[in-house]
């Protein structure tokens, strides 16, 4: 269990994580490609210090860039680089013998030439995952020139919850492609015409 100070503009809150928690934290925020430093780095750090193993080094590896998902819809090979990178800085420093798993990985994405296009994921509720698609050519700190919304998962989220809402009815809706995705693959099994529509024509 840590106890964690997480400091936002305004307020500082004080909340009790346990290493799972961690652990996911690693996961959604990897394969959403989310800013490295923003990484719980420091419960892993302490996580290093408290623990002579090296588990969790493997357990976080196993969640991220040795997961099946990161093997189908991979995250830009450039940011799994300098995300293993992180990693290993914060694995040596700590003074234990080197992971042949860290360095195997490390080096199979060195021997990867950056396509044209990565993947972004986004863990719901129920396990599965949303995968978006997007041109490595505009991408900056970690993010495109058109951001993926969050409010997009959150939208996915509550369709799930309230999938009643939309049976056997004709849902007609105008948002922009990055809504339309996560959405449609979702409400479309179960309604009787969905009809999608935004800042080009209609699709059915």
């Amino acid at each position: 269990m840590y106890r964690s100070k997480d400091q936002t503009d305004k307020t500082e809150v004080t909340c009790i994580r346990n290493r799972a928690d961690v652990i996911y934290d690693f996961k959604v925020s990897f394969f959403t490609m989310g800013q490295l430093p923003n990484f719980p780095w420091n419960f892993l750090e302490r996580e290093l210090e408290n623990d002579s193993s090296s588990e969790i080094i493997l357990d976080i590896l196993k969640q991220t860039c040795l997961h099946p998902l990161c093997c189908k819809h991979p995250p830009s090979v450039r940011y799994r680089r300098l995300f293993l990178s992180q990693l290993i800085k914060r694995h040596e420093a700590s003074g234990r013998e080197p992971l042949d798993e860290l360095y195997d990985a490390l080096g199979e994405v060195l021997g990867v030439e950056e396509g044209t296009e990565c993947y972004k994921s986004y863990l719901l509720p129920c396990g599965e995952a949303v995968s978006l698609s997007e041109s490595t050519a505009v991408i900056s700190e970690g993010t495109t020139g058109l951001v993926t919304w969050e409010a997009a998962l959150y939208l996915a989220e509550w369709a799930l919850e309230n999938i009643h809402l939309f049976t056997d009815r004709l849902v007609h809706y105008c948002v922009c492609s990055v809504w339309r995705t996560h959405t449609s693959s979702l409400i479309g099994w179960y309604t009787t015409v969905c009809v999608l529509s935004g800042e080009h024509t209609p699709l059915h």
